[in-house]
């Protein structure tokens, strides 16, 4: 469905034909170039509609939140990502969503009596110490490949959020389900 996105790069792989052997026949054949006119369209506005639907939840978006995250499974949208068969702005767009909808949210705050927004966390990693963020204060220098430098947890078998079955994410019990935006 997308490769139009990017027909240099994945035409090949996806229909077998070279971009620039198919782009020639195109050239010769109206059918072929009003369906590949349209298969662009398409992917096109399916890139639009995942870039619309990441911007409707930017910015903590609750309401669009809840309902986005119950159409874009995590798994799904993490098979996006790295799919290779896949445009880059495809995959770019799976991404943000991932990021919308599952990293920068508030998962407690069905468990708050007063909806508050989180802290944010800040990871620098200094490549020159004495050039980089010079104010910046660092308890431990950390590069963003050390294990744990990000947030870990862990959920016990009886937490409240480990028994809801209707938001995997959520209920998951460990930090490996960022393990696999890190790479």
């Amino acid at each position: 469905l997308c490769w139009p996105v990017d027909p240099t790069a994945l035409c090949e792989k996806v229909t077998g034909t070279p971009w620039s052997e198919l782009s020639n026949r195109q050239s010769k054949d109206k059918p072929l170039k009003e369906a590949l006119a349209r298969h662009t369209q398409l992917a096109s506005y399916y890139l639009g509609q995942l870039t619309l639907h990441a911007m409707l939840c930017f910015g903590r978006s609750y309401n669009c939140i809840s309902w986005m995250s119950k159409t874009y499974s995590y798994p799904m949208l993490c098979s996006m990502a790295y799919n290779a068969l896949l445009p880059p702005k495809i995959r770019s767009a799976a991404v943000d969503l991932v990021r919308f909808l599952y990293l920068d949210r508030y998962p407690q705050l069905a468990n708050c009596s007063l909806p508050r927004y989180p802290a944010p966390l800040w990871v620098y990693e200094l490549v020159d110490p004495s050039k980089d963020l010079p104010g910046l204060m660092c308890v431990k220098p950390r590069n963003l490949q050390d294990a744990g430098c990000f947030p870990e947890f862990g959920l016990s078998p009886h937490h409240p959020m480990a028994q809801r079955k209707e938001d995997p994410f959520l209920s998951f019990p460990s930090n490996f389900k960022f393990f696999i935006l890190r790479n």
